[in-house]
Parts: structure tokens; sequence; C-alpha cells
């Protein structure tokens, strides 16, 4: 998949899929075509800060609010999307040429650093039975197959516990850019 435009700007597209073919059961003749299962497809580029995770809550909460989904399906995907970018940006964080802290790295030298080839993108699609969220970056560090332990006291590092339990599906995998982790929910 194409990195999307990365000026900034929302980036979105919407794609047909075609008909799928379904081999009859049982004596059948022939093949039977059920129509094309629509999807929309929404990306959108995140800066490579902590303060990305809040924009793309907001962006995942109004482009769902906008195609008119249930308050409670909105919430889930936003926690969903908060979670998976601030995983994102954490890994793309700790790539050699990271600045050390937004906070005390110049403003220019964290202009170089985001314009430069780390990068962090989020896409929704959607079609009438499944939503998938994806969170692409360019760290290639692999993702723990499953959540790990943590301790009752730890303040963080249960992100993926909370994917696990509020998506039907989640994964990760290598891409040409880095890895993409994703999760799905039945609609």
């Amino acid at each position: 998949m194409p990195i999307p435009a990365f000026s900034g700007d929302i980036v979105m597209t919407y794609t047909a899929l075609g008909g799928t073919m379904t081999a009859m059961s049982q004596g059948g003749t022939g093949v039977a075509c059920r129509a094309p299962a629509v999807t929309h497809r929404s990306s959108f580029e995140l800066a490579v800060a902590p303060s990305a995770v809040r924009s793309a809550r907001h962006w995942a909460g109004n482009l769902l609010t906008q195609a008119d989904f249930d308050n409670d399906l909105i919430e889930t995907v936003v926690l969903l999307v908060s979670e998976l970018v601030t995983n994102a940006i954490h890994a793309v964080s700790e790539l050699p040429g990271a600045p050390t802290s937004s906070v005390t790295a110049s403003a220019s030298a964290r202009a170089t650093w985001v314009s430069g080839r780390h990068r962090v993108w989020l896409a929704i699609e959607r079609s009438p039975a499944l939503m998938r969220i994806e969170v692409h970056d360019t760290a290639c560090v692999p993702v723990p197959p499953e959540a790990c332990q943590r301790d009752p006291e730890d303040e963080s590092g249960r992100g993926l516990e909370v994917i696990a339990a509020l998506s039907s599906y989640w994964g990760w995998n290598p891409d040409s850019f880095g890895k993409v982790v994703w999760c799905e929910l039945s609609l």
C-alpha cells in the first residue's frame, strides 16, 4: 500500500472492491457471484509526537460521527486508535536520530526529524460487516505476539491487552515501510 501524501492534510480515498466468486456446494453446477462489498478507506498522516494521539482520536471520532455510527462503537474505535497510535509513536520515537524529548529538543530539530524518514499514519477501513483500524509506522520493531504481563503497579504497558479485549482480531505484519499493527471489529 502506498504511503499517503505527507503534507499534513487528511488524505481520503474510497474504493469499491470487486465481486467475490464462490463455488456452489453439494451438486452445484457453476459459480455463484455475490454482490461487491463496498468499503470505505480513509487515512491520516500523524506527526511523530505525543500530541499526535489526540489528533488521531479526534480525526477517527469525527470520521465515524460523520458516517453516522453508534456512539458506543465510536468510543471503542477512538480507544483502539489511541492505543495503537501511542504504541507507534513510542516505537518510532526510539529509532536512531529521534529527538530525546519533544519538550527539550529545539523546534528546528523536531521539524527536521519529523519531516525525515520516520513516519506514522492511521487508516480506517469500513465495510457493512467489518471495521479495520491500521497504524503504519517506519519502525521495524516486532510487536510481541501477545500482550505482556504487567505488574499491577505499572503505569503503562497495557495497550495490547486493551486492543485484544476490545477487538475481534488484531495482529501486525511487516510492510515495505516498517510495520502495520491492525485490529478489526465486527459490525
